[in-house]
């Protein structure tokens, strides 16, 4: 027989049972339940805390997105759409006013850009791509603003979303703006001038430049910015032209001076460009055409040499006139006087002798006015200058002396010579001239040798003819030069005077110079300089 007090179970176990008052029951319930609680206090502190951090959170991103003048904003494919307060205010727009999708903004786009910023909107949903675009909006006030927005496709839980950020570049695209209307109002100011203008820093960096100089550079305006300007000068003028350079950066104070490069003339202007407190932050630079004013002044040089030479040549003629032409003169007079004078007399004393001393007068003054219109034409019957090859005009010489050289037994030797830029014609009577001289006053007891060489010499060719004659007293070696001189009697040396004189005038009208050394018994060495062949 069972016991109340344990009772069977349907398994047929016997289960332990107690009865307990209440007050054990509750502080049972009491023991259990502590360590939930604690659990629940510690899940509400962590709760709190991260209430806090989100907050703080919260707070940092506002304040980014205040300073940023941004906006973030989440757009759903079915159109939903979410965006933080300060988008409201990029769009000028009162903070209680709530956009439930994008659509509602449209209304602010600028109509100019609104289809291009529709058709990178739906690239990007469509292709996954970043968003990056700018575009302008109206506010309700009227004015326009620059807006960028960037944002990309995210998934969160399956589900893809657009987010992204709109912040305002209002400020930077006036700087932009204003950036550009200075670049464009220098470039006008530096056309409209100078044939060459360039704004450098003080590196040489290329902040500006005149189209006409990208042009001589052949390039484009906008592939020169930023480019050193060293790197376009050729490498052997860009040492002298650094110079200057730094020179208007040391002293800062404009540098000019005048360039000639490959046959142009640039009057060369830099400028220091001087910061609110004197510092260079860079130069500019300028060049004006000086050609035609250079020519034009060449010229006026030449027409002011040529009529001063002229005026020399007239009082010279003048002189002649009065003197050397005086001589055959008085000569036909006198003796016509007399010839005269005896057939009126009825007397004949030998009038041959008289006639031939007027002949000998007339073939006298003949000479000198031939030799002198010979003198005037070296100017006005010359030819232009072309390369000649010296050793065919020589060649020429001395055919036309053949006869003299045979006759004379003398002997031409000559080095090789060169190709200059001269009168053909000219320097030919200029070799014959001298040959001829040469010859002339050769020594008796000596074979005359003759012998032409030539050597560059700064841009020309001096030329050296020497020979073995009479050679001449140093103390007359300038005034065998002038016009009719003679040094010796025309009953032993016949002549004018005329040859050197003829052969300076060629040289120094071919830019050159004549000259002679000479040792009296020995010989004399006559040279002269002609200008060689542009490199």
């Amino acid at each position: 027989m069972k016991s109340p007090s344990q009772p069977q179970t349907d398994q047929g176990t016997t289960a332990r049972t107690s009865l307990l008052a209440p007050a054990e029951i509750e502080h049972l319930i009491e023991e259990r339940a502590a360590p939930l609680r604690d659990e629940l206090e510690e899940l509400r502190r962590e709760n709190k805390k991260m209430q806090v951090a989100l907050r703080e959170s919260e707070n940092h991103l506002k304040l980014t997105l205040d300073a940023a003048a941004a906006g973030m904003w989440i757009s759903g494919r079915d159109g939903s759409w979410m965006a933080t307060p300060q988008l409201n205010r990029i769009f000028g727009l009162s903070p209680d006013i709530t956009f439930h999708r994008e659509q509602d903004l449209m209304d602010y786009i600028h109509p100019e850009d609104l289809q291009q910023l529709i058709d990178a909107w739906m690239g990007s949903l469509r292709d996954g791509t970043r968003l990056d675009h700018e575009y302008r909006i109206i506010w309700p006030d009227g004015s326009i603003h620059w807006l960028a927005a960037k944002g990309r496709v995210c998934s969160e839980s399956g589900i893809p979303r657009f987010v992204g950020i709109t912040y305002d570049i209002t400020e930077r695209k006036r700087m932009e703006e204003a950036l550009r209307q200075r670049l464009e109002t220098e470039r006008a100011l530096i056309n409209s001038s100078a044939e060459i203008a360039v704004l450098l820093d003080i590196d040489g960096i290329i902040l500006n430049i005149n189209d006409n100089y990208a042009t001589i550079i052949g390039k484009r305006y906008e592939e020169l910015l930023g480019v050193r300007v060293w790197d376009l000068i050729p490498h052997e003028h860009v040492s002298r032209r650094k110079s200057w350079f730094d020179q208007a950066i040391r002293s800062k104070r404009m540098v000019k001076f005048e360039e000639n490069r490959d046959g142009k003339w640039h009057d060369i202007i830099i400028n220091p460009v001087l910061s609110a407190d004197g510092t260079v932050i860079g130069v500019a630079v300028s060049a004006y055409d000086l050609t035609e004013r250079k020519l034009a002044e060449q010229q006026l040089r030449e027409y002011s040499e040529s009529l001063k030479r002229s005026n020399e040549d007239l009082e010279l003629f003048v002189g002649i006139a009065t003197h050397d032409l005086q001589e055959p003169v008085r000569g036909i007079v006198i003796f016509s006087q007399l010839l005269l004078n005896q057939c009126r007399e009825g007397r004949w004393q030998d009038p041959g002798k008289y006639l031939k001393v007027i002949e000998q007068s007339g073939l006298q003054m003949s000479s000198l006015v031939n030799d002198l219109r010979e003198y005037s034409r070296v100017r006005t019957h010359a030819k232009q200058m072309e390369p000649v090859n010296t050793t065919t005009i020589l060649s020429l010489a001395l055919n036309n002396l053949h006869h003299v050289i045979e006759e004379n037994h003398a002997t031409v030797t000559y080095d090789p010579l060169p190709v200059v830029l001269a009168d053909g014609t000219q320097v030919a009577q200029v070799f014959q001239n001298l040959i001829d001289n040469a010859i002339k006053f050769s020594r008796e007891e000596k074979t005359p040798e003759i012998h032409l060489s030539a050597t560059p010499s700064d841009g020309m060719w001096e030329f050296a003819l020497r020979d073995n004659g009479i050679g001449i007293p140093q103390k007359y070696f300038s005034k065998i030069f002038m016009l009719f001189e003679r040094l010796h009697d025309r009953d032993v040396y016949p002549g004018t005077g005329l040859g050197l004189a003829l052969c300076k005038r060629i040289i120094e009208r071919h830019g050159g110079r004549m000259w002679v050394d000479s040792e009296v018994g020995v010989g004399s060495t006559f040279f002269f300089t002609l200008p060689a062949l542009p490199s």
